[in-house]
């Protein structure tokens, strides 16, 4: 009885629906829009975890100086620290370049704007650390790169560095060399 009240039914319903496939114009229409609204959300988020990260381990590498855990920090010492710190960057020693400068207080001169960053084609390059005295104070910049997650739509697109294909993240701290026994 079941069987013939289902078979009935399909009969009627083929028959009385000549709107076949006209749920999938507005799909058509909106899936497109709603896919660009949702990539360009995740890129933003991804980069905003990633800055995140950055700033974090850069502040407790600049923390482990401070306390005395790294005494004299070297460029890899600093670079194995920070990438210790920030788990979720990908090849993290390849795409690194830190940036170590020593300011007078007394004597304030601003540094360049922003971080210089490494190019992936060069080889790395180290800073110059040169003689740390204490009270010295020093501003430790860091510039990693990084590959957009969808970097042919919307913000991935906007955000690459010109003429590459990626973009970099810039982190700035400063601590006082302290003079340990």
């Amino acid at each position: 009885m079941i069987s013939r009240i289902l078979k009935l039914t399909q009969r009627l319903g083929a028959r009385l629906s000549p709107e076949s496939g006209s749920a999938s114009i507005p799909f058509l229409l909106v899936a497109p829009a709603f896919f660009f609204i949702f990539v360009n959300a995740f890129e933003i988020q991804v980069h905003s975890v990633r800055q995140v990260m950055v700033d974090r381990a850069l502040d407790l590498a600049v923390r482990d100086v401070r306390v005395g855990y790294l005494k004299v920090p070297t460029h890899d010492d600093l670079t194995a620290r920070l990438c210790y710190y920030a788990k979720v960057i990908e090849n993290c020693e390849r795409d690194i370049r830190l940036e170590m400068i020593k300011v007078d207080p007394r004597n304030w001169v601003t540094p360049a704007v922003s971080a210089p960053c490494r190019d992936r084609e060069e080889e790395a390059t180290d800073f110059p650390i040169g003689s740390l005295e204490n009270n010295d104070l020093m501003i430790l910049r860091v510039c990693i790169l990084f590959d957009p997650t969808f970097n042919y739509a919307g913000v991935g697109r906007k955000i690459v560095e010109p003429g590459k294909e990626y973009y970099a993240l810039r982190a700035a701290s400063s601590y006082v060399v302290e003079p340990y026994q």
